[in-house]
């Protein structure tokens, strides 16, 4: 069973990551990987609007298969209220309900607090189950973390952005009874990337990619089954979103999470300090 995994979508509607050299998947490819994470015990998938045709695959999904997943999904501060875009994605999503209902920016939860009462109301009428909010630095994480309402909360987690960066953090929120899920697992496909490839803005990652590359290879371990691992490996983490390009991928990352990762490793991993901590977030590549 995957019962800690999170399907991310963002894949199937939109050319996604670095290292992504093959596009959007067809809609085949998307159905066989979603009969594949429920089959193998995925009860959720994480979606928004803003994923290309994301939606409108997974309702077509969902259709045919009704409650199969729970879904998360995001909302925009904009013309429409949040009740107008949330029966517009219950619609296109075939769904009664949401299970979690993020802020899709950090800004929109920050200048528009009084959002939280409108969430609260939708949650009073069964259409929602958690509130959510996806922040990236530790300042956001603990501004989210104190604030009244917010039920879950998304944030970046892999083996840069590490235990070293967000440990003590994700203790506090923890002890403030909020689940926390981790997105960025493979920092968007960075480690993958070949070091020669890398844009000249990401030379200073150089050094902290190579060590990662030497935990891996001195311990017989691919740096996607490593960083999955050690992901998947942190108590206080409820839920880990992985995004897949096909089939044989889903298979085997789902694999991947229920290996364990030895302690010496994961206090390797640890130890992994990135000091240019701007550049573990994707927003600040270009």
């Amino acid at each position: 069973m995957n019962s800690r995994i999170i399907l991310g979508t963002v894949q199937f509607g939109l050319r996604y990551g670095i290292n992504n050299q093959n596009g959007k998947p067809a809609i085949e490819q998307v159905f066989k990987m979603l009969e594949l994470a429920s089959e193998r015990g995925v009860g959720i998938l994480d979606t928004a609007d803003a994923y290309g045709n994301a939606t409108e695959l997974l309702g077509e999904f969902n259709r045919l298969n009704p409650g199969a997943f729970k879904i998360n999904t995001k909302f925009k501060v904009g013309q429409q209220s949040i009740e107008e875009q949330l029966a517009g994605s219950l619609l296109q999503l075939s769904a009664d309900s949401i299970n979690t209902y993020f802020f899709h920016s950090f800004d929109d939860f920050l200048n528009k607090p009084e959002l939280l009462s409108d969430l609260v109301s939708l949650k009073e009428k069964g259409l929602i189950k958690k509130t959510g909010v996806s922040v990236y630095g530790n300042d956001e994480f603990e501004l989210a973390i104190n604030t009244q309402g917010v039920d879950v909360i998304q944030f970046p987690f892999n083996l840069l952005d590490n235990r070293f960066q967000r440990g003590r953090i994700m203790v506090l929120a923890k002890e403030k009874g909020k689940e926390l899920q981790v997105r960025s697992v493979f920092l968007q496909g960075l480690f993958f990337k070949p070091p020669k490839e890398l844009p000249e803005k990401l030379f200073p990652l150089k050094p902290y990619l190579k060590t990662v590359s030497d935990i891996a290879y001195e311990n017989n371990l691919s740096i996607e089954n490593l960083a999955l691992m050690y992901s998947c490996s942190q108590p206080e983490i409820d839920y880990v979103i992985i995004g897949v390009d096909n089939p044989l991928q889903l298979q085997k990352n789902l694999n991947a999470c229920q290996q364990n990762i030895s302690e010496e490793v994961a206090v390797l991993i640890n130890q992994i300090a990135v000091q240019e901590t701007d550049l573990l977030y994707p927003k600040n590549w270009n």
